[in-house]
This record gives structure tokens, C-alpha cells and sequence, in this order.
């Protein structure tokens, strides 16, 4: 725009050096309306995207403006010449076209001023003219191609030093998660070994304080009290020995988020693997849609063990067991079916809650939460994948419970792999 103001503003002195003043404010009124009207459609957004072409436009439209008026003339003896100089300055430096850009309005521009400069018939003057715009026009070319170069190697250092912070964050919100997850790892053990060491060492007194009595008339009901409170006692040491290894199960599934190793697995040939334990006691169908997964076997095997303990715990409750196994869209869901007590909605939400989330580390009888869901719910996010609990109360007499373990096709590390290579070879050069 201020190129276009300057450009019309020299209109009165075509009064005093042109040949055909009249003629030569035609030529800047023409070229001034129609670079105007080019400028006005950057207004337009999708024409926006269009800047530099419409701008290489604007420059070659100004020249030729130069190069029209030169030729109205009868000699060289005017400056018009010096007007393509400063357009050239003006245009290449402050301007900030790309660089191809740039060289093609210049070049056009050159070679006009040229060809009309030479038909003048004094070869001395247009030798000299030529020389001095050919030297200008060079400098300035010079200038852009370094200011681009520099611009360029500047962006690609701030989009290293950019992929850089990127991966410092998230290692740094790793560590920070790794540090939650610790902590809250703690803090469950502390609940863990207090609750039943505390209900050992009560019942503990009570037992020795009975066996510190002597037998009473009612022998039967003082041994059945006996037997009651050492029952007690071996149940809560029982249940300590099995949260503790599963607390440090859970704990040590966060290595796997480091080292997954994805490979096919035969999906049906697992199952059957490690529902062995319980095959007599329940009866096991499986019906198979999807053959074949890839996933960590670590992973996928955590999960399974985890299941198929759930339901050896409650066997004697359980007669039937159904697994089906789906490809649905980029998801593999392999969904659990029983016919056993069934789990409502909020105790699963409770049951697989993250322990860094975790406000009440006790459930409602006093004991501490159980962890074989949440170790499930755990790999599952590691996996890229999820555990979902599927309401069967209105659809079952009893109930039952439902749970889909839903893996991705594509293991969660080929994704981040390809995602990053995307990022790093699709980084386009931007405008200068």
C-alpha cells in the first residue's frame, strides 16, 4: 500500500519531467487503481493464502508502470530510471517475498527497463542506466537470498530446540506421574499392613485371653470362639500376604510402560492357557471373532491372570463363564461373561480408581481396597487400551458380571513412532 501511495504521489512531476505528462499520469492512474484493486482482495481469506503471488503481481505492474513511461519519452535524459532503483530497494528488502518470488518480479522488471532503454538509440546512457540497476538490483537479490537463508536455519533450530522442550515436558510429567504413583503406592501399603496387623494383634489378645480362662461348662462354644478368632487371624495375615504382592505387582507395571515389546498372540490359545486352573469347576465357552492380537505378552498376560483370579476367587459361585472375542473398527474387545454376584457400576468405578486418585484408602468393612481390577485397569492404560464393566442387572436374573478388555489394533508405541517421524519430515519452509 505505501509502495501504491509513493507511486501516485510523484504524479506532479510528470508535469515537469515528462515528454507526455498527460499520457504519464494515465500510466500511474491505470497501474495504481489495478494494484490497489489486487491489494483489496487480500482481504478475502482463502485469497489471503495467496499474498505472495498477488504481491509479485503488485511489484511487476509498478515496474512496467516505470518502464511505459520510459518509453514515452524521447531520450534518457529523465530519471524514471531511478524510480525502478527505488522500487527495487524498497520491494526486496522491507517487502519480504520469498526469494523466487522476489527474483522474478526483479527480473521482469530488468529485462523491460533494458529492451526500452537500448531502443533509445544512446547505447552510452542505456550502458550506464543498465549498470547501475543491473549493480542495485544483484545487491539487493544478494540480500534477500541471505535474510531468507538465515530466517530458514534460525526456524529450524527454534523447531529443534521446540521438539525438544516437547519431550523434556513429558519426561518431566513422567517423572512427576512416576512420583504420584509412589507415593500413592506407599501410602496403600501403610493402610494395607496397619488394618490387619491391628486386627491380628486384637484378636490375637482375645484368643489368649480365652485360652488363659479355663474351660468352662460350655466347652463347645469356648473352642468354636477359639477356632472363630484364629480363623480371623489367618484370614487377615492371608489377605496382607496377597494385597502386598499385588501392590508390588501394580507397582512394577510401570517398567512395562518403558520397555512394551508388542507380538502376536494367538488370542483363543492364550485363554485356554490360563483358564486351565479353572475349567473343571466352571463351564467355559469362547466365542472367537478376532484370532489373532498384537500386544506386549506381559501385558496381555497380567490382564488374563488378573480375570481368571477374580473368578477362581468366586468359583463356587460362578457355573457358567463366556468369552467372546471382536474387531471392532481399530479396536480389539475381548469381553468376560459370568453368571456369578455381579459387581455394580460404583463399586467397579471404586474398584479400578488410579491409587493416585484414591481419597479413602479403606472400603466400608474396614478392609483395605482390592487390587486385581485396578492392576487390570492399570495395564490396560499402559497397553493404549481400556477395562470397561458392562451393566448386566437389567438383563440377566442374577445379574452376572461383564468386562471387556478393549486393546488398539496398532501397539501404542508404533503409534508415537509414527506420529513423531509425521512431525519431523512433514516440517514445510515458511514464508520469509
Amino acid at each position: 500500500m505505501l509502495a501504491l501511495l509513493l507511486f501516485i504521489a510523484y504524479t506532479p512531476s510528470d508535469f515537469v519531467d515528462s515528454a507526455k505528462p498527460m499520457h504519464s499520469v494515465a500510466v500511474r492512474l491505470s497501474i495504481f487503481f489495478s494494484g490497489a484493486g489486487l491489494l483489496a482482495l487480500l482481504a478475502h481469506k482463502k485469497i489471503a493464502r495467496h499474498y505472495d503471488t498477488i504481491c509479485t503481481i503488485i511489484i511487476i505492474l509498478i515496474g512496467s508502470g516505470f518502464i511505459i513511461n520510459i518509453w514515452l519519452q524521447p531520450s534518457l535524459n529523465n530519471t524514471y530510471y531511478v524510480g525502478i532503483i527505488q522500487g527495487i530497494i524498497f520491494f526486496s528488502l522491507l517487502l519480504r517475498l520469498h526469494f523466487l518470488s522476489t527474483s522474478l518480479a526483479l527480473s521482469t522488471s530488468f529485462i523491460g527497463f533494458v529492451i526500452v532503454a537500448f531502443s533509445k538509440g544512446d547505447n552510452a546512457a542505456a550502458a550506464l542506466q543498465t549498470a547501475n540497476v543491473a549493480m542495485v538490483a544483484i545487491t539487493c537479490l544478494a540480500g534477500v537470498y541471505f535474510l531468507q537463508r538465515y530466517q530458514r536455519s534460525d526456524f529450524v533450530k527454534s523447531q529443534i530446540i521446540q521438539q525438544q522442550n516437547d519431550k523434556l515436558t513429558e519426561l518431566l510429567a513422567d517423572a512427576r506421574r512416576d512420583q504420584n504413583r509412589k507415593l500413592a503406592a506407599l501410602n496403600m501399603l501403610l493402610h494395607m499392613v496397619r488394618t490387619p496387623i491391628h486386627q491380628i494383634g486384637g484378636f490375637t489378645d482375645i484368643l489368649l485371653s480365652k485360652l488363659s480362662q479355663a474351660p468352662s461348662d460350655d466347652a463347645e462354644g469356648f473352642k468354636t470362639e477359639c477356632l472363630d478368632s484364629a480363623n480371623y487371624i489367618k484370614s487377615a495375615a492371608d489377605s496382607l500376604r496377597e494385597n502386598v504382592s499385588k501392590l508390588l505387582s501394580y507397582h512394577k507395571l510401570d517398567e512395562l510402560e518403558r520397555s512394551s515389546d508388542p507380538e502376536e498372540i494367538e488370542i483363543e490359545d492364550f485363554l485356554w492357557d490360563h483358564l486351565a486352573t479353572i475349567e473343571e469347576d466352571v463351564d467355559i465357552s469362547i466365542e472367537s471373532n478376532a484370532d489373532r492380537i498384537m500386544v506386549d505378552r506381559t501385558i496381555f498376560q497380567t490382564a488374563i491372570d488378573h480375570l481368571v483370579n477374580n473368578i477362581e476367587r468366586h468359583k463356587e459361585e460362578i457355573s457358567t463363564l463366556t468369552i467372546e472375542t471382536a474387531l471392532k473398527a481399530d479396536r480389539i474387545v475381548i469381553t468376560f461373561r459370568d453368571n456369578g454376584p455381579g459387581i455394580d457400576p460404583d463399586t467397579f468405578k471404586s474398584a479400578t480408581k488410579p491409587l493416585n486418585e484414591i481419597e479413602n484408602y479403606l472400603n466400608g468393612d474396614g478392609s483395605s481396597p482390592t487390587m486385581g481390577l485396578r492392576s487390570i485397569a492399570r495395564v490396560m492404560e499402559i497397553a493404549g487400551g481400556s477395562l470397561h464393566h458392562i451393566d448386566q442387572s437389567a438383563q440377566t436374573e442374577n445379574g452376572g458380571t461383564a468386562l471387556s478388555l478393549i486393546f488398539p489394533t496398532e501397539p501404542p508405541s508404533k503409534k508415537q513412532e509414527a506420529s513423531l517421524n509425521n512431525s519431523i519430515t512433514d516440517k514445510s519452509e515458511p514464508a520469509a
